[in-house]
């Protein structure tokens, strides 16, 4: 059939994007933040993978909504990243 998949690494909260303090005032945040990078560090060389991390990167205001959902300007960001990645491949 012609498909063509892709396997995309999102982001993790506490190490992409904006994302403010009070919504995670019960978190652990350095323990939080280096579970988050261990996990991180160990997909991100998984062959085949694409790794959309970055695209939060120029985000100004909040890419999170609570601690692990997007809101919907991160969305469109991570939306538009995946795009840029496939479109070469849409016909």
């Amino acid at each position: 059939m012609g498909l063509n998949c892709f396997t995309f690494l999102l982001h993790y909260p506490i190490i992409s994007g904006v994302y403010d303090n009070r919504i995670l005032k019960n978190k652990n945040l350095k323990k939080e933040k280096k579970y988050y990078l261990e996990h991180y560090e160990l997909l991100r060389n998984t062959k085949g993978i694409i790794d959309i991390k970055n695209a939060l990167d120029n985000e100004t205001e909040l890419s999170y909504i609570d601690e692990g959902h997007y809101s919907p300007n991160a969305s469109f960001a991570i939306a538009n990243k995946i795009y840029l990645n496939i479109a070469k491949n849409i016909k």
